[in-house]
């Protein structure tokens, strides 16, 4: 061996060392095949570098588990992780990196595989393991490994920084009747920080991708995908009931499986959970598909929650929210989940709120069940504020929202559009109370029923709310018994009765009329391009309570979705002028540049507000300079930043509006977060 290499000192580091004999200096040691090498393995230079070294190691595999003593030192793959390798032994994590390392601790540039650590005393990770120390953690890709706790990695007490890190096929196994969690990462404690992290195809018992405990960790660009369990298939946040905050921003959950808890995030046991540009996709289990919070405060921002699936009762296709959660959706898309109850969202003896958020195609559908095709509202007090519900179906009650047990819920400046179940199209309640504030429902279909049903247990209010033109059966239906208040609102079921059953009609007192709204443009037929704000000539204009707060211009309230304080005019609620507002899928209302069916200029950035990056950037492709403007491609078709498929009376499937398939017109209803603004003249 030859001796260590003594690296090019500058003269001024050289006249210090020796003005003070004392200082160290960091020397750089290879390592590789040949004599022009200082050693042979890893492990050999690690013994013999001092803090502060640094040690390259020359393209390769090295069959070695590596250990990093505690030092503050780098240990790089010169060509990165395509060509350098470190396999493990068999037994044990691959690398593990002790107490007192910190920041200047570095690993950067492996493909670590090959790791076991079941059966291991301590429990490590399998390919990476890090306990009391902060390394930075870089360029990595870690796969075929596997543990009890972390198949790929494990952090215990670190504030590591784990960047630009791929963990692929690594699985976190039972020992005896222990469980494993944590199939790509485990977290325990700590503060670590997550910068380009993507976990695919692994599994656990608990967390099939990641399980993160009593941590306030911080992720940017953490994807997990294909990851499965037997409970919560993604990512699980369990808390220690203090209010750690974890924070993710641009997190993307998609295609991950359990069998029960959660499929794609669960989050649980206090703490605080906030999230900012999610995408949670394509993700199921049997309650909860996309996402479930339990116990926890949590915010979600331009959250993507699309295409999952919850199968049992429980329900929650989309979201789940349990017992002691508190906090609030903002500008989130839940669209196209399936559940049997509540197949966009599900809240069981909780308190959510969702604002500025769209539910959309999403379905309830089951042989016994089917209720709550957007919402399912079970003993809880929920807050829906500025909120858009577009072709949400259910099979039997509540086509957007389904209201029971105890509780007071509130909707307010909200649209219910082409919404469809047995009973109760738009708003079916059984038990408990929900008041509705400012609310418009057009277009909605009851197949037997009307459009809002209470039942003789429920109660329901409405203030200066507009029911109109509902496509089949009676705008209010009360039973004999049903507590309700209808008050200044404007209820018009030109093909039915505007009131049902049991219920008296109020038309003519408290305000309350019967006439057609007048909507800005409203057809009624499966197209996109409507407008539910009132013309100028509407009767619904100025016509709410005169002593009710007013419209922002001091006018008295017009009734519907756009009246009152939090209302406005179509135009008064884009911010930029772009034609969209946050309602309609505008994700930046402050950037004429960002609404949806923009272009998407592969920067980094979501122009066409459809919650992808830069997504087809491939030459030719719209997204790219050389746009060749086919019809075909994602920005050169003015469509919806999401159109599920759906399915008409016929049975048909489309994913377009307005197009045919075997004879049947599909039954894609009116979408308005995809509607161009037609300004007024």
């Amino acid at each position: 061996m030859l001796p260590r290499r003594q690296p090019f000192v500058p003269l001024l580091v050289a006249a210090v060392a020796t003005v003070l004999p004392g200082a160290a200096v960091a020397a750089t040691l290879t390592v590789g095949p040949g004599e022009q090498n200082d050693h042979a393995t890893i492990q050999a230079a690690i013994d013999a570098a001092d803090d502060g070294d640094e040690i390259l190691v020359a393209p390769g595999t090295y069959s070695e588990n590596i250990d990093f003593l505690t030092k503050s030192i780098a240990v790089r793959g010169d060509a990165g992780p395509d060509a350098t390798a470190i396999a493990g032994t068999g037994s044990g994590p691959v690398v593990t990196v002790g107490a007192l390392a910190g920041a200047s601790t570095i690993l950067d540039g492996f493909t670590v595989r090959s790791g076991d650590s079941r059966g291991t005393p301590g429990r490590p990770g399998g390919c990476v393991h890090v306990e009391g120390s902060s390394p930075t953690l870089r360029d990595l890709v870690l796969t075929d490994c596997r543990a009890r706790l972390g198949g790929g990695l494990q952090l215990l007490a670190s504030e590591s920084r784990v960047e630009d890190v791929e963990v692929v096929d690594t699985h976190a196994e039972a020992d005896g009747d222990e469980w494993g969690f944590g199939g790509g990462v485990y977290v325990l404690g700590g503060a670590p920080i997550f910068d380009r992290v993507h976990i695919s195809e692994t599994s656990a018992e608990v967390g099939g991708g990641a399980f993160l405990q009593s941590t306030p960790v911080t992720a940017t660009d953490l994807t997990i995908t294909g990851a499965v369990a037997e409970r919560t298939g993604g990512l699980h946040v369990a808390g220690d009931g203090t209010p750690n905050p974890a924070s993710f921003s641009t997190l993307e959950i998609t295609g991950c499986r359990a069998n029960a808890g959660a499929g794609g995030l669960r989050a649980v046991g206090g703490g605080t959970l906030r999230i900012a540009g999610g995408r949670i996709v394509d993700n199921s289990a049997d309650r909860g598909g996309g996402a479930r919070l339990s116990d926890v405060a949590y915010t979600l921002t331009d959250a993507f929650i699309a295409d999952n699936r919850a199968s049992a009762p429980a329900g929650g296709g989309g979201l789940r929210v349990d017992a002691g959660a508190v906090g609030e959706c903002d500008r989130c898309v839940i669209a196209g989940n399936e559940a049997e109850f509540g197949a966009g969202a599900l809240a069981e003896d909780a308190s959510p709120t969702f604002v500025r958020s769209r539910f959309v195609a999403n379905r309830a559908t089951g042989i016994d069940s089917g209720f709550g095709g957007a919402l399912y509202v079970l003993s809880s007090d929920v807050t829906v504020r500025g909120c858009l519900f577009d072709g949400n179906r259910a099979d039997r009650e509540g086509g957007a929202v389904r209201v029971e047990g105890a509780g007071v819920s509130r909707v307010s400046n909200s649209l219910f559009v082409h919404n469809r179940a047995d009973s109760g199209a738009g708003v079916h309640v059984l038990g408990g109370a929900l008041d509705l504030t400012h609310v418009t429902f057009a277009g909605d279909r009851a197949d037997d029923g009307a459009d809002l049903r209470v039942t003789a247990d429920g109660s329901l209010s409405m203030l200066h709310g507009i029911v109109a033109f509902p496509e089949r059966g009676d705008g209010i239906s009360g039973a004999a018994g049903a507590v309700t208040s209808i008050r200044w609102s404007d209820v018009y079921a030109p093909d039915g009765s505007a009131y049902a059953g049991g219920l008296a009609d109020p038309t003519g007192t408290d305000g309350n009329v019967s006439v057609n709204p007048l909507f800005a443009d409203f057809t009624g037929g499966d197209q996109y391009d409507d407008r539910l704000d009132l013309a100028p000539e509407s009767p619904a204009r100025d016509a709410g309570d005169a002593t009710a707060p007013p419209d922002p211009d001091g006018s008295p309230p017009d009734l519907g979705a756009f009246g009152g304080p939090e209302g406005g005019s179509f135009e008064d609620i884009d911010a930029d002028g772009d034609g969209w507002n946050p309602l309609l899928g505008d994700c930046a209302d402050g950037d004429p540049a960002r609404h949806p069916g923009a272009e998407d200029a592969c920067e980094g950035t979501d122009e066409d507000c459809d919650h992808l990056v830069d997504e087809d950037c491939g030459p030719g492709d719209d997204d790219d300079a050389a746009d060749d403007d086919d019809a075909a491609d994602d920005d050169d078709v003015d469509r919806p930043p999401y159109i599920p498929p759906r399915e008409d009376d016929c049975g048909c499937t489309t994913a377009s509006a307005g197009s045919l398939e075997g004879g049947c017109l599909a039954a894609l209803f009116v979408y308005l977060s995809a509607a161009r603004r037609r300004r007024r003249t």
